[in-house]
């Protein structure tokens, strides 16, 4: 009888691993309980500044750019957010990265009235939405946040974008300030899978689209005025909170409903430092620099010295160039996951893959209804 009671539970088990091996949440079976603050996600900086530099000034060429990957193969490399700078230019809500706020050199001038002029990747953040909306179609098993910084006043006009390109509040998250967040297992199973921050308060109109969260309202930041890695290796040692609403928001970060969130800025903006790249004016960032950046020893080390200081999971880390260094690698280590591993979207399978991978979990049914029913017999 022991032997029976043995081989159910241990057939019951197999079972439902395999069951739970279909389920995994952005990648991860262990992230499915995980509230959504509790999970750190791997983020592009301005992702959709992904070409070089086409636009030159005398003798220099200005370089916006802070991705070499176009935004399709972040996501499919395992990227869950992306912070990306709005502008309208002509009537249209663009994507384009233009320049700190702080006053440059006449370098570029013409960027100072035109922004979208300098980035040679510019697109519609209607585009941008349409290739988001087919990726999460095709990964129903994925969540994706975006931060939206800029042009992001008028809500309304924001919501209608996202309505053409098929999201609206039936299938984007909205959080309520005095709620917990909901697991990233429930934000699946109720077809809630995308999640937008705003840099802006709606200035035009009374009415609030509840689903475009104030960053303001949830969001504490670093610092990210580093213009070298000496700079970023000495914020280690002191990791500096971005002043104003981003410091109240840190200082609140412990009180209840516990929902806050947190982002780390991880580049290197070389013009902080009026370094000059050969002809390159690099308002974005570098490779060169990205690359220690990104390397364990540099982010592992800042990101545990920020957990220290904080005593709340590290949620978004935005970097430059995510694809070089070891962004992947510890960020999974922070989960304490293994290596991502995407669920196949259905239209991908066909009918012999989908019986081929059932195969297993179909064993395993027979085994543990033969087991079970042996198991009756014994204790009758």
């Amino acid at each position: 009888m022991k032997k029976g009671y043995f081989s159910a539970f241990f057939l019951f088990f197999l079972v439902q691993h395999e069951v739970y091996a279909l389920q995994n949440c952005n990648g991860f079976l262990q992230l499915c309980d995980r509230r959504y603050n509790e999970v750190t996600f791997p983020t592009t900086h301005n992702g959709l500044s992904d070409k070089p530099p086409t636009i030159t000034s005398g003798a220099s060429i200005v370089s916006v750019q802070n991705q070499d990957k176009a935004f399709i193969e972040q996501l499919k490399a395992g990227i869950r957010a992306t912070k990306l700078p709005l502008h309208w230019e002509n009537n249209i809500l663009k994507v384009c990265h233009g320049f700190p706020e702080e006053k440059f050199p006449v370098w570029v001038p013409q960027a100072l009235n035109r922004p979208c002029q300098i980035d040679p990747a510019t697109e519609s953040l209607l585009d941008v939405l349409k290739i988001l909306k087919k990726f999460l179609d095709e990964n129903p098993r994925e969540i994706f946040t975006f931060f939206l910084e800029g042009a992001t006043g008028d809500h309304a006009k924001l919501a209608e974008i996202f309505a053409k390109a098929g999201f609206n509040e039936n299938n984007v998250h909205a959080q309520l300030l005095h709620e917990q967040w909901p697991t990233l297992g429930q934000m699946i199973n109720n077809n809630k899978r995308l999640v937008v921050f705003v840099s802006l308060p709606d200035s035009k109109s009374s009415s609030k689209i509840p689903w475009l969260h104030l960053m303001d309202e949830f969001v504490w930041q670093t610092d990210f005025k580093f213009g070298d890695i000496k700079e970023l290796k000495k914020d280690i040692q002191n990791p500096k909170i971005r002043e104003g609403a981003s410091q109240t928001i840190f200082d609140k970060r412990l009180e209840q409903p516990d929902n806050k969130i947190s982002v780390v800025q991880h580049f290197i903006t070389p013009i902080y430092k009026k370094v000059q790249w050969g002809r390159i004016v690099p308002i974005g960032g570098t490779i060169q620099e990205a690359k220690i950046a990104n390397s364990r020893p540099i982010l592992m080390k800042r990101l545990e010295a920020l957990e220290k200081k904080a005593h709340v999971p590290l949620n978004f880390i935005w970097v430059d160039f995510f694809e070089y260094g070891d962004l992947f690698d510890v960020i999974n280590e922070l989960n304490k996951v293994g290596k991502y591993s995407p669920a196949p979207a259905p239209s991908e399978l066909s009918k012999e893959q989908v019986q081929a991978d059932l195969e297993p979990l179909t064993k395993s049914l027979a085994l543990l209804h033969d087991e079970l029913a042996n198991l009756s017999i014994l204790l009758s």
